[in-house]
């Protein structure tokens, strides 16, 4: 009969296993990370406007310069929720 120290040893030494194994990955998700934040910021950079931009405030689909009422849901513009 195995004892629960052996079984206990075994699955220690199992995650720590597959922890080392998969160690490799992480970095390659945090490198992803790093760059679709670059890319983001990039983009942010390119449309000064975005930052002008208007949302309607009750379903928040961007608005257009002249736009009175939502063309989504018919929110009127500048009034609160």
């Amino acid at each position: 009969m195995i004892q629960i120290g052996t079984i206990l040893v075994t699955l220690a030494l199992s995650m720590a296993l597959a922890a080392y194994i998969l160690r490799p990955f992480q970095a390659e998700t945090d490198d992803i990370e790093t760059a679709i934040e670059e890319r983001v910021a990039e983009l942010r950079q390119e449309d000064p406007d975005e930052a002008q931009a208007q949302f309607c405030t009750q379903c928040g689909r961007r608005l257009g310069p002249d736009d009175r009422f939502c063309a989504q849901c018919g929110h009127p513009v500048g009034e609160a929720k």
